[in-house]
Order: structure tokens, then C-alpha cells, then sequence
């Protein structure tokens, strides 16, 4: 584990120019500390530029492109060894300065989250009505990439919610139109701001299975005519429970399944805007602890080298305490689910408490699907130790 090259997500800053209702920022993780100055985010960069352990890097935000640095890091790993992209909601991308960004020989994806087609929901999702510069983006980037001959990726994430479901299939078509390559579908966060307004835009059960059934007809429908395009869908909002219900309910046998994997898993650490390294998603040191008593210090990689600190035991033994069995026992129905430590890994913040049973309510649900029709495969055999990767990164994915 300690020899395999990692993949990087940098959260540049924690600015934002939008107020997303399911943004979990604010909520999820540690509280954040004042962003670092544009100088130290171009020293880190272009110490991961050196490095010898990094197959790829996202630079994320809140909204990165606003972070002070931005531009300096992205300049910074033209010519690195490694791609990288970014997560954005695609609302600056018009703008003249992106364009040495956009057409960076290195720059391997730009991911754009976005919402709906329709003027009124954007601005109830995103507190603003950014939907004509985000067009203005996608189209500057899709131009850019035709005359320069370039070969980085455009993909959309967007959020599934009560106000896109139903249009979510002629929403994926358009984009696919203006130039996307991917579209992933994401599930609602009822964390952070979505607290509140999950009730009303979290899709219920009876909704999810609708939109369930208007996506997977226009898949099976669509599959040749995207495959002949090099396009394609990522249903991620479903667990890989709802991708077996849905591949038997409807006769697709090769429904994108990309599981939900805890980044932990897949070789992922994670830069904060303050330089610190972590290996969980939250910024917690080792999750499963008491943050208030635990003895270990994030590493600085404003002081520390980057491959030793990404071969550190700090980062190592975090892989494994996710990759132990025992983590899951109370975990339900994940504790006999057939896709634990093959197409997905949970979150395993919780698991350190076993006086809680934690249960994923949705993959519940589908369980009890799948009962009914008589297609449920529990785990066959015991559950071993993870002991690689489950997903190495030939280039940026997130």
C-alpha cells in the first residue's frame, strides 16, 4: 500500500460565491481556517508537480476558481507528471483569464455541477441564477477544446432532486448535445444547508423509483447511440443494492455500476486550504477517534516533503482500519451485502461505535426489493481484510 501512487483532492478554498441548498461544507467538515495566501498555494504546487507518488490531482472549493491562488496552481502543474482537474459550478469559465486554464496541456477533466435547464429551480438550488454563465462556460470550454485540438473531458455533476427528476432524462440528452462527455447523477445531501430543504427536494422512495424507471428506459433505449458517441451516464445517486434491483427489474445487464467507495479505498488523500494533509474525505486525522484526545498531527505540506508524507504510517494505517471487516459488523444491510469490498465501501466514520446499528435506508429498501422479486444474493463467503486498492487512477476521476 505505502508504494502505490495516490490520487489528490485539493480543497483550494473555503469560499463561495453561491449558496447551494444541499452544499455540506459547513456541516461535514472541520471548521476551516483562513485560506492560504496565493504564495503558499503555489509552493505546494509545485511540489506536487515534482512528485513521483501522485497519479492525478481535483482542485475543488467551495468554488475554486475564486480561491487567490487558483490560477498560479493550476500554471504550476503544466508539465508535472501527473493530469489533473477541476469541480466547479462553471459560472467564471466564460471569463478571458480561465482561458490559460482551459487549454493547460495537463488539464485532464473539467467537472461542472449543475443543476437544471430551467432559470427559476437554478436559482432555488444555487441562490443565484447562474445557468447562463454556466452555458457560457460549457460553450467556451467545448470551443476552446474543437479549435486547440485538445483532449480534456467536460462533465456535469448533477444533483437529483424533486425539481429536475422527471426532466433529468431530456436534461442528460441536452448536455450531451452542448459538448458534455459524462453526466453523473448525484444523490440529494441532507447535511449542511440541506437539512432543511432535503423534505421538500430529497426525493422520497415513491419518487426515486419513478425517476428510476424514466433513466434506466432512456439507458436501455439510448446505450448504442451513446457508446457509438464515446458518451456516457453515471446513476451514482442508487447504491450498488439499487443498481442489482434495477439491472433485474429491467433486463440490463450491464447498467453502470460504480458502487459508492469511501475515497479511503481508492487511494485518495485530501489537501485542506490550510496545507494540511488528510487521508478521510472529513479532514479528521483518524475518523473512529476522539478528535479531542487523539495524539496525531496533520502533516504540513507547506514543511513536509510530499511523497514521504503520502507513504507516512498516518496515511497507511487510515487504509487499513477502512479495510478491516470488523469496522462494518454493525452496518446494516452492508454487513451481508455482496458488494462490500468489491463495488463499495461506506463511510466509516460511525463503524469505530459498535453500541449503534447504522442503517443505510435506501440500500435497505432495495434489499426488501429485491426479496420480493426473489433476486436478493447475500454475501456468499466470509469478508476479508481489503487488502489493495479498490480502483487505481490511471487519470483524474472523482
Amino acid at each position: 500500500m505505502s508504494n502505490d501512487k495516490r490520487f489528490i483532492k485539493w480543497y483550494l478554498t473555503k469560499r463561495c460565491d453561491l449558496g447551494c441548498v444541499f452544499c455540506h461544507n459547513s456541516d461535514q467538515r472541520k471548521t476551516w481556517e483562513t485560506d492560504m495566501p496565493s504564495d503558499s498555494m503555489a509552493k505546494i504546487a509545485k511540489k506536487l508537480a515534482k512528485s513521483e507518488k501522485i497519479e492525478g490531482v481535483t482542485l475543488l472549493g467551495g468554488e475554486p476558481t475564486i480561491a487567490s491562488g487558483f490560477l498560479d496552481v493550476a500554471k504550476a502543474f503544466n508539465g508535472a507528471k501527473f493530469k489533473f482537474g477541476i469541480v466547479t459550478a462553471g459560472h467564471h469559465l466564460a471569463e478571458d483569464k480561465y482561458e490559460e486554464l482551459i487549454t493547460n496541456p495537463n488539464l485532464k477533466f473539467l467537472g461542472i455541477s449543475f443543476d437544471s435547464l430551467n432559470p427559476e429551480e437554478v436559482k432555488l438550488l444555487r441562490g443565484i441564477n447562474t445557468l447562463p454563465k454556466q452555458l457560457l462556460g460549457i460553450e467556451r470550454a467545448v470551443d476552446l477544446r474543437e479549435k486547440m485540438g485538445l483532449s480534456f473531458e467536460i462533465y456535469v455533476n448533477i444533483v437529483l432532486s424533486t425539481k429536475n427528476g422527471r426532466q433529468m432524462p431530456s436534461i442528460v440528452e441536452d448536455l450531451k448535445s452542448m459538448g458534455v462527455n459524462q453526466v453523473k447523477i448525484l444523490g440529494f445531501n441532507k447535511r449542511g444547508r440541506g437539512k432543511n430543504s432535503g423534505d421538500n427536494l430529497r426525493p422520497t422512495v415513491i419518487q426515486e423509483l419513478e425517476y428510476v424507471h424514466l433513466l434506466a428506459s432512456q439507458y436501455k433505449e439510448r446505450k448504442e447511440d451513446w457508446d457509438n458517441d464515446n458518451f456516457k451516464v453515471e446513476y451514482c445517486f442508487l447504491s450498488s443494492m439499487g443498481k442489482d434491483y434495477v439491472q433485474g427489474t429491467y433486463e440490463i445487464d450491464d447498467f453502470p455500476l460504480s458502487g459508492h467507495l469511501c475515497p479511503i479505498s481508492r487511494s485518495v488523500a485530501y489537501i485542506v486550504n490550510d496545507g494540511d494533509l488528510y487521508p478521510c474525505e472529513e479532514f479528521r486525522p483518524y475518523f473512529g477517534t476522539d478528535e479531542r484526545t487523539n495524539t496525531f498531527t496533520p502533516i504540513s505540506l507547506l514543511e513536509n516533503d510530499i511523497d514521504e508524507s503520502l507513504s507516512s504510517e498516518y496515511i497507511v494505517d487510515t487504509f487499513r482500519i477502512v479495510g478491516e471487516p470488523s469496522l462494518y459488523e454493525t452496518y446494516e444491510p452492508c454487513n451481508e451485502c455482496r458488494h462490500l469490498f468489491v463495488n463499495c465501501v461506506p463511510c466509516g466514520v460511525r463503524g469505530a461505535d459498535k453500541s449503534n446499528t447504522i442503517k443505510h435506508d435506501r440500500c435497505s429498501i432495495y434489499k426488501e426489493l429485491l426479496i420480493e422479486t426473489g433476486k436478493y444474493q447475500p454475501r456468499a463467503d466470509a469478508l476479508q481484510p481489503l487488502a489493495a486498492p479498490l480502483i487505481k487512477h490511471h487519470g483524474p476521476s472523482v
